[in-house]
């Protein structure tokens, strides 16, 4: 598994897992850099599925591969996300999704948000439920709660300020 963090235009940035994408970089703009970082991703290694969430996004990494598993083969789903927009039909952004390789192919010849107040999620979600169908689970936690845990199988949970980030870090070393 190999981690990035994507950032937009602005100040160079010299961090060893730091991408520096050709993108704005503003919440609004969050659909066009999250292209540009599954651009690079493409470019960059050979791989079958990426996993993408905020910044604010408390993860378990070694737990993604668990979701792995949930795509079978000959299985339509392609990808795994929050159930949070389930009735929607896509995926909240924030908890994170596991898309497959070929959904982030297909995503490179979408059709970009028309206003800028379509999020990422939105856009993602609607042009991947046009290939496949979407498996939600409650393992990627739009919240803050559940939390992962050792005593649970949590993957992530979202909206964790640095404070929090690092209160749920301490309570999944120690549980």
């Amino acid at each position: 598994m190999t981690a990035k963090f994507f950032v937009g235009e602005g100040p160079p940035v010299a961090e060893p897992d730091v991408v520096q994408v050709a993108a704005p970089d503003t919440y609004i703009k969050l659909a066009w850099k999250t292209r540009e970082a599954f651009r690079y991703a493409l470019d960059f290694s050979d791989w079958d599925y990426v996993f993408k969430c905020d910044d604010d996004t408390y993860v378990v990494p070694e737990r993604i591969e668990s979701l792995v598993g949930e795509i079978q083969p000959g299985r339509q789903a392609q990808w795994i996300g929050s159930d949070v927009l389930k009735k929607d039909g896509y995926t909240a952004g924030g908890a994170g999704y596991l898309l497959a390789r070929s959904i982030v192919q297909a995503l490179q010849v979408a059709e970009m948000p028309r206003y800028d107040w379509e999020g990422e999620d939105m856009w993602c979600g609607c042009t991947a439920r046009n290939h496949v169908r979407c498996l939600w689970t409650p393992r990627l936690c739009q919240c803050s709660e559940p939390y992962p845990a050792q005593d649970n199988d949590q993957v992530t949970c979202h909206g964790c300020d640095p404070k929090l980030m690092a209160l749920r870090h301490i309570q999944f070393l120690t549980a």
